[in-house]
């Protein structure tokens, strides 16, 4: 019974999915989206599926980088490639993400900028904003464009499954397919680069607020405590 509930959750996702591409082709196709009327519906087109690529291969690359500790680094010596991009962002070679001396972190910041950026894009180009007062898509009721087109439930779930799960997944049973990939190495440099910035670096002092309210410590000072308890018989 599980297996039969968990195709049947994939098959309305897809159907879901399925109609949601089908609405949002449709409003590109008759300019009634958010895009500017100056932008050619072709450019919106190859632009939304660039940005659905590079959005994925971003949150692909995040799963697939986690995943090297658990991997043979044999293997990942054996993948000139592979080796070039983990020694570029772990630096020792170790593959620890921990490591403040390499640049996961800086990463993790400027990948997160990035796929925020190109999620807003997304949705700027597939929301729907019909042009002709009162007409619908479809000639559906105006309640359900209201309710289905026009809430923005759609655009999440496209972007969700189109520009993330589906990466995540993929880099979760794949991941050298991702860090052998000539392309990783842009997109670390991109993101690194971004992080560079420091557009978002409030969000560090911000951090610290709640931490040093609520009097947060680090992992180590409690893996301390619990092996002087057990060293006492606490």
């Amino acid at each position: 019974w599980k297996r039969i509930f968990f195709w049947v959750r994939v098959l309305f996702s897809l159907g879901i999915s399925v109609l949601a591409v089908v609405v949002f082709v449709t409003a590109l196709i008759g300019g009634n989206t958010t895009v500017r009327s100056e932008i050619p519906i072709p450019v919106s087109i190859v632009s939304l599926i660039i940005l659905l690529l590079l959005g994925g291969f971003m949150e692909a690359l995040q799963i697939a980088l986690f995943a090297v500790k658990h991997l043979d680094q044999a293997k990942i010596e054996a993948n000139p490639t592979a080796r070039r991009n983990c020694h570029f962002i772990f630096k020792s070679g170790g593959y620890n993400e921990e490591d403040d001396t390499n640049n996961v972190r800086a990463f993790l910041v400027g990948r997160q900028i990035a796929q925020t950026v190109i999620m807003f894009m997304i949705a700027r180009i597939i929301s729907v904003d019909m042009k002709v007062e009162g007409e619908t898509l479809f000639g559906v009721s105006p309640k359900v464009q209201a309710v289905l087109f026009d809430s923005g439930l759609l655009n999440a779930l496209v972007s969700t499954i189109f520009a993330s799960l589906s990466w995540r997944v993929t880099a979760n049973f794949f991941p050298m397919l991702y860090l052998g990939s000539p392309l990783s190495i842009w997109i670390i440099r991109l993101c690194l680069l971004v992080e560079g910035t420091g557009i978002c670096d409030a969000a560090w002092l911000l951090a610290k607020i709640p931490a040093a309210i609520v009097g947060y410590k680090t992992d180590d000072y409690y893996l301390e405590q619990a092996a002087a308890s057990s060293a006492t018989g606490q």
